[in-house]
């Protein structure tokens, strides 16, 4: 049996994302990352062994940080848009929404992106993001970074 570090086990046979806001809001934007978003997504696309979920929270996140920057009828353009991506959005159940009460009680980090940890831990799946904020939970989930861990949100 070949001896395998344990968290280079767990990528290898994990195929499955969370996408943070960051990466969203990269690609419409067009910042560092946004091609590897796009890659992302075409692999989706036609590859059905990678799955990818967005929580509704984090789509809320997305829709009012366009309509602050760019208006509502480009928020509403965005949300559509990504709704036709090959991407779950997840809605948060109760238990969910605890275990996201519970990270954000634990860790400085925004009450959004509690619930990307709560979602990737439970689909035991990789957070893709660039955001700075994930860089201290890299002992409790997998993060797969756009490069740049510069501030795609506003």
């Amino acid at each position: 049996m070949i001896n395998v570090p344990k968290r280079q086990e767990r990528r290898l046979r994990l195929k499955r994302y969370v996408f943070d806001s960051f990466a969203i809001l990269s690609y419409f934007y067009g910042q560092q990352g946004a091609d590897k978003v796009e890659r992302l997504l075409r692999a989706l696309e036609s590859n059905g062994k990678t799955t990818a979920w967005l929580n509704l929270i984090n789509l809320g996140e997305i829709y009012y940080i366009i309509s602050r920057n760019e208006g509502f009828d480009r928020a509403d353009r965005a949300v559509a848009l990504t709704k036709k991506w090959p991407i779950d959005v997840l809605h948060p159940s109760e238990k969910l929404t605890l275990s996201a009460a519970r990270i954000k009680a634990g860790h400085p980090l925004s009450y959004a992106d509690a619930f990307v940890v709560a979602t990737a831990l439970e689909k035991e799946a990789i957070i893709l993001t660039g955001d700075p904020e994930f860089k201290q939970l890299e002992d409790l989930v997998e993060l797969e970074w756009l490069g740049s861990t510069r501030s795609a949100k506003s």
